[in-house]
């Protein structure tokens, strides 16, 4: 947490080595939201070490290469440029719902959902789905939850798609 929020400044800090950041003055439904994130991320660390019937894969690649006629390259670029836009559009969706801006809201979802369907991340589409129909619907409860659903789930895809980027370097 801190009050020092420059333009960028959260960027550095998950850089940096931070796990998440939140700026001053703290807005509850941020904080929740964050909590919940962190919450949901060491519940999914507990189920997986559970041993439980295997989740469905957090990205699909092989589904997304037959997309793109097998092009690794193509599919590397797309999934590097998701990389780059994913957090901003999230901190999007997060002030969209703090501003209770339903069309703001449903403009960041609608581009986060349709970039991850394209590089196979399903799951995290269909989360960023439901964040687009509360955008319509003006359900910034059910936004705020599902952002944290969203976030816990970048936190499971981002390491996949760096494992595919290093094994077909850009």
């Amino acid at each position: 947490m801190t009050a020092h929020a420059l333009k960028g400044d959260r960027e550095r800090c998950l850089a940096a080595g931070m796990d998440d950041y939140i700026a001053k003055p703290v807005q509850e439904q941020e904080l929740l939201a964050t909590v919940e994130c962190w919450n949901m991320a060491a519940a999914e660390l507990e189920h997986q070490s559970g041993a439980a019937a295997p989740a469905a894969p957090v990205l699909e690649w092989q589904e997304a290469l037959n997309r793109v006629r097998g092009r690794s390259q193509l599919l590397a670029k797309m999934m590097s440029l998701f990389l780059e836009q994913s957090t901003g559009l999230l901190e999007d969706a997060a002030e969209a719902i703090r501003r209770r801006d339903g069309e703001a809201l449903r403009l960041s979802a609608h581009t986060l959902k349709g970039s991850a369907n394209s590089i196979g991340a399903f799951e995290f589409g269909q989360i960023a789905q439901r964040i687009e129909s509360s955008g319509l619907e003006a359900a910034y409860d059910d936004a705020g939850a599902d952002l944290a659903l969203l976030r816990a789930a970048m936190l499971r895809l981002e390491p996949e798609i760096q494992t595919f980027l290093a094994e077909n370097s850009v």
